[in-house]
């Protein structure tokens, strides 16, 4: 499983869980960092405008090994 096949995999997992939250996604919203842990391949980070982001922590062999979801950013009142 190659570094793009993982990005796309969690990517399309990002992409339908808001798309069912009724939020629009886009491809675009995700990244992926390197892996800082002896067992971390990838990091894969979407974040969307108006939701918090999501953080895919994935093993060597593409395998999820933790899923989070961050809180919405708080909007600053502009002065």
């Amino acid at each position: 499983m190659t570094e793009t096949d993982i990005i796309s995999h969690y990517s399309a997992q990002y992409l339908a869980q808001e798309q069912a939250e009724g939020r629009a996604a886009r491809p675009i919203d995700c990244y992926a960092i390197a892996g800082g842990e002896i067992w971390v391949r990838m990091e894969v980070v979407c974040e969307p405008d108006e939701a918090g982001s999501y953080r895919y922590i994935v093993g060597f062999w593409g395998q999820l090994l933790t899923a989070t979801k961050g809180p919405a950013p708080q909007s600053v009142p502009q002065t």
